[in-house]
């Protein structure tokens, strides 16, 4: 894969079809919060997972406000930042009145009054938005808690269109291939060869710059649920993870598990560990500084690469263009079956997987406080954004940004690479129907290229762990939510003492896992496991 300007046209014709009504014409709840003044501004929230993009900076956006009259004041807040915010936040006279990647489920059961049942707008007045749900009849199971409510609309990329360039992944383990032919190394396949390679990356200046200290031999961000995670290591051993592994679960031949205390999780550890003390993983690593991430990624200000081996996104993006080039993708490492032992894993059907993740229909893209003014402008807005033009750019760019060029309906070319600078990205509100027609530039054509080799390790039937389809009473689910972060908390700072080596994973673990099970860790895996039988046989 290089750097030329090649286009990928990827079209998909599909007939439309007739508007339905998908959700009942409910009376609003008077439980809920009266709404402000109609003149009152709009306060905007755009929660973004990397980058500082300004909504109010978008002119797409802003002759979207202007046609519907809408005085929006944008705030754009990190995931860090809004989870350190969202409690006070969402309880305080001055909490948001849309809200952009924002809030899952469990903040719905905890904070059921804030937020506007939209059930009751979804219909004849809002056209695109029915189109939606109609051509995907799983949205409507997505979108709609287990009370009925619907307090956020997902966004829906066509099945056909998305898995023609994304396939389902949205990281991808890299390794320099520059550096292991300088080093006369294969693409290592197993656990005990990557630890060869990691060596070799660590004790040669492979990058060429005189200095053989400053290689990263291994490179990943974040945790449970970031999709450059090292925890997506897992499926080399045989663990089938969905988003990222949020909050610890996975599923295996229809029984729903945590890895948390799986036997394949100890061992991860364990070598991230050893691979931490031996210098292949820095400490930024352990941390969730994105921009530093990237940083490191992108090299030397003189052009030198420092990263050996690196679970990232599309490789322009990762390393850049000038050292893309030198990157090719690898499938997760896994284990010989003569190197397992028998009493720590199951050789039962094992085989490597990789990560899948919610790309075609993600849930909670954008939600309405109760008390947001101008209630019927907001969803007429929202119901634009969910237009196949409005959709477009709301993704890649404005068409008046520069991005994006409409040459007639349901066609159109995106002309920059895309860092989403000026959009949503795939995180805010957009419905990409079966007719749309998209030429694609590099960067995307290279995503597509990057996981080609992961599609047959996706998805084992009954290994597939579908989160955004299992629903529960409100007030499980709160009681769910509170139980998972005494859990995720007890993991985080076990992995993090286990790997920096201030404890010692094979003394402490019997004890960590009661720990786990004291703070509700069976509890939860119970209604979880109910939640899937009720999918199951829906």
């Amino acid at each position: 894969m290089g750097n030329g300007s090649r286009k990928s046209k990827i079209v998909i014709i599909a007939a439309l079809v007739a508007l339905p009504i998908f959700f009942s014409c409910k009376k609003k709840s008077s439980a809920l919060p009266a709404a402000r003044a109609p003149g009152d501004e709009i306060r905007a929230l755009f929660v973004t997972p990397y980058r500082k993009a300004d909504p109010s900076e978008f002119l797409w956006l802003q002759s979207l406000s202007k046609e519907y009259a809408l005085n929006l004041r944008w705030e754009v807040l990190s995931e860090e930042e809004w989870q350190a915010q969202k409690e006070a936040r969402l309880s305080s006279p001055d909490a948001p009145d849309v809200l952009i990647n924002a809030c899952t489920a469990e903040d719905y059961a905890h904070y059921p009054a804030f937020f506007l049942n939209l059930a009751q707008f979804v219909g004849f007045s809002t056209p695109n938005l029915s189109l939606m749900f109609k051509e995907n009849k799983n949205l409507a199971q997505a979108a709609t808690m287990y009370n009925g409510a619907v307090y956020a609309f997902p966004s829906y990329s066509s099945l056909e269109w998305q898995q023609l360039f994304l396939h389902s992944a949205k990281c991808v383990i890299f390794i320099n291939q520059q550096w292991l032919k300088a080093l006369e190394l294969p693409i290592p396949d197993t656990f005990a060869e990557l630890e060869e390679v990691l060596f070799a990356f660590r004790t040669h200046d492979c990058n060429g710059d005189g200095d053989t200290t400053d290689e990263i031999p291994f490179d990943f961000y974040g945790w449970d649920g970031e999709q450059c995670s090292a925890v997506m290591l897992l499926g080399g051993l045989g663990i089938q993870l969905t988003d990222g592994g949020k909050n610890g679960y996975f599923a295996e031949n229809d029984e729903i598990k945590s890895y948390f205390c799986d036997t394949r999780y100890k061992f991860l550890l364990s070598m991230l560990a050893r691979w931490y003390k031996l210098g292949f993983i820095r400490d930024a690593a352990l941390t969730s500084d994105f921009e530093g991430f990237l940083s490191r990624s992108h090299g030397t200000r003189d052009g030198f690469a420092l990263t050996g081996m690196v679970i990232g996104m599309e490789e322009t993006v990762q390393f850049g263009k000038t050292l893309s080039s030198q990157y090719r993708p690898m499938l997760p490492p896994t284990m010989r079956l003569s190197e397992i032992d028998e009493n720590a894993f199951s050789l039962a059907g094992f085989r490597r997987y990789w990560g899948t993740d919610s790309l075609t229909i993600q849930p909670d893209r954008i939600s309405l406080s109760a008390q947001c003014p101008q209630k019927d402008a907001v969803i007429a807005f929202i119901d634009a954004l969910y237009g196949t033009d409005w959709s477009v750019q709301s993704v890649f760019g404005g068409i008046a940004d520069g991005v994006v060029v409409k040459n007639s309906d349901f066609d159109f070319s995106v002309h920059t690479d895309i860092h989403f600078s000026n959009s949503f990205g795939e995180v805010g509100p957009h419905f990409l129907p079966n007719a749309l027609s998209l030429a694609l530039p590099d960067n995307f054509v290279y995503a597509q290229l990057e996981r080609t080799a992961y599609q047959k390790l996706q998805v084992k039937k009954g290994n597939y762990y579908p989160e955004m389809y299992m629903k529960y009473p409100l007030e499980q689910l709160k009681a769910l939510s509170d139980m998972e972060k005494n859990i995720s908390e007890i993991a985080h700072t076990a992995r993090l003492r286990w790997i920096r080596g201030e404890g010692n994973i094979d003394s402490e673990w019997d004890s960590y896992c009661a720990a786990l099970e004291n703070a509700g860790l069976a509890s939860a895996l119970r209604v979880r496991q109910a939640a899937y039988n009720r999918y199951l046989q829906k």
